[in-house]
């Protein structure tokens, strides 16, 4: 019973801090209908930005935060406007096909400038555990849980809000609609893939001092993120986290209780089982996202 306590509780962590990540691809996705192959390689350059201002500044992970976010931001924006911008109006199988190229881009420039050994980064947590009764969490999980679930409510916060939440919110909807009302598209899209980008670095840093990684561990969590947007629901935010914590569940307990590959394929498991039940996810679809 204690190791499945203690599965269950590490599952649940690591789900939330699933959520963040599959959170910027479902904000991008719902405001543009962008679907970001390259989601997993951007939260993997985060990494490496962090490992590379602890290697050269001696930085710890969290206070990178500051260097990091900003300098995702700018990618995102930078990304969205020479890139995917030019194709606004394409089929949405092309930016798909662009994003993925963005993918194999960025995993072999990391590739050039880092290697492909396996990199972790060390914070000032790592070798700290915190006891909950009987179980025993690594530190650094436990803060990048927290860090997503606050940023989360953050998020909400602004979505229900804020000037720019009520911009998303009606471009999510209804984008004819929201442009006879004024409101900037073009603006709204490129925020909206910056701020996506930007989530992703703020579960980058998170995750980096949890986990190893290499250059091509971007594919590992594109896939995670999948499974959780389309789990959840496309386009829905609150299934994100849900959904997440049931892969991050699944993937617990894989661990402590099946061999080798076996423990990989239980999450794939859970997503076939639940697809087939609600084909819809779990808390169901939302209208818009279906523009690019």
């Amino acid at each position: 019973m204690e190791l499945l306590t203690q599965a269950l509780v590490q599952g649940v962590l690591l789900g939330a801090t699933y959520g963040l990540v599959a959170l910027g691809a479902n904000v991008i996705y719902s405001v543009s209908g962008v679907v970001n192959f390259a989601h997993g390689h951007f939260l993997v350059a985060a990494m490496y930005l962090t490992y590379a201002l602890q290697a050269w500044l001696s930085l710890d992970p969290y206070v990178s935060l500051i260097a990091v976010v900003p300098a995702m931001y700018l990618i995102g924006l930078a990304t969205h406007h020479f890139l995917v911008r030019p194709l606004k109006g394409k089929h949405v199988l092309v930016v798909a096909q662009l994003t993925l190229g963005v993918s194999f881009a960025i995993q072999g420039l990391l590739l050039v400038v880092f290697g492909g050994s396996v990199q972790r980064v060390d914070s000032f947590l790592s070798d700290r555990t915190v006891e909950i009764g009987t179980v025993r969490l690594p530190a650094p999980v436990l803060v990048a849980a927290l860090l997503s679930a606050v940023l989360a409510a953050c998020f909400f916060v602004v979505l229900a809000r804020t000037d720019f939440g009520r911009s998303v919110r009606a471009v999510h909807q209804n984008g004819t609609a929201a442009a006879a009302m004024g409101i900037s598209i073009r603006k709204v899209e490129a925020r909206t893939f910056a701020v996506g980008i930007a989530i992703a670095g703020i579960a980058g840093v998170a995750l980096a001092s949890t986990s190893p990684f290499m250059p091509s561990t971007g594919l590992q969590y594109t896939l995670t993120t999948f499974l959780i947007m389309i789990l959840g629901g496309m386009g829905n935010f609150m299934g994100n986290f849900v959904s997440g914590v049931l892969i991050g569940v699944a993937t617990a307990c894989g661990q402590v209780y099946l061999p080798g590959s076996l423990a990989l394929m239980l999450p794939f498991l859970v997503f076939v089982a639940v697809v087939l039940w609600r084909p819809q996810g779990l808390l169901g679809l939302t209208a818009g996202g279906a523009r690019a």
